[in-house]
Parts: C-alpha cells; sequence; structure tokens
C-alpha cells in the first residue's frame, strides 16, 4: 500500500538513527510489529491529514500516533518514540507531494504484525 514517493526505512545503529531525527517519522523497531504496520501507519496518518481528521500537526507525529495506537502525543512518544537504548528503528520520510491514491498490495500478515494492524484499527474506531 505505498504512497508514491514517500520512503520507509529500517536502521540500525545509534549514529544512522540520530541523522533522521527532525527529518522525518522516526519509530522504535521494538514498537511496530514490522514495516507493514509501519506502511499502514503512514497511509493512515496521510489519510487523516487529506481528511482534515489528524490529532498533531505534522504528518510524522501522526505516524507515530498511529503507530502506538494512542490519541496523546505524549503516550505515543513514550510507546514508539526514540529511546536512549534504541539500536534499530523503522523512519519514514514523506514526499513533499500530497496525493491521496494508495496502490493495493496483498500483505501476508503473521500475528504480530495482525497485533500492530489491530493497534492502528482501534485508534480509527475512537475517533
Amino acid at each position: 500500500m505505498p504512497i508514491r514517493g514517500d520512503i520507509v526505512m529500517r536502521m540500525r545503529g545509534r549514529d544512522e538513527i540520530a541523522r533522521y531525527i527532525g527529518r522525518g517519522a522516526v519509530i522504535d523497531e521494538r514498537a511496530a510489529e514490522g514495516a507493514e504496520v509501519v506502511e499502514v501507519a503512514k497511509n493512515r496518518a496521510k489519510r487523516a491529514f487529506l481528511r482534515g481528521k489528524n490529532i498533531s500537526s505534522s504528518i510524522e507525529m501522526e505516524t507515530l500516533l498511529y503507530v502506538a495506537g494512542v490519541r496523546q502525543i505524549a503516550k505515543a512518544i513514550e510507546i514508539a518514540g526514540v529511546k536512549d537504548d534504541t539500536q534499530e528503528a523503522y523512519v519514514v520520510l514523506f514526499s513533499s507531494e500530497r496525493r491521496g491514491k494508495e496502490e493495493g498490495k496483498k500483505v501476508e500478515i503473521d500475528g504480530q504484525i495482525k497485533r500492530g494492524f489491530e493497534r492502528i484499527s482501534l485508534l480509527e474506531v475512537f475517533k
């Protein structure tokens, strides 16, 4: 389901992760059950902005909210934000284009990834 122009990368090492803080959404790898969950969170965040239903003023923070499955920014940072001991993280870089179309893509879901999708779905229900 990637939206063209956006990039989701998995980074390793504090120095590599630190390079992207402030440039995109940086999500502790332990909080996301896989790149597929981060992709869905990214797409949901973009959709929230397009519909004017966003909670946060930045798309990066909105993505973190979806990954964490909560509506409070401080709680999302606590759950999915980079911590002092973070060694692996997902980095989401957004294109400057605001496209609303998603490409269809089937994703095989295992138990862990399914739990991540369930958190994102619950956030949708409580909006």
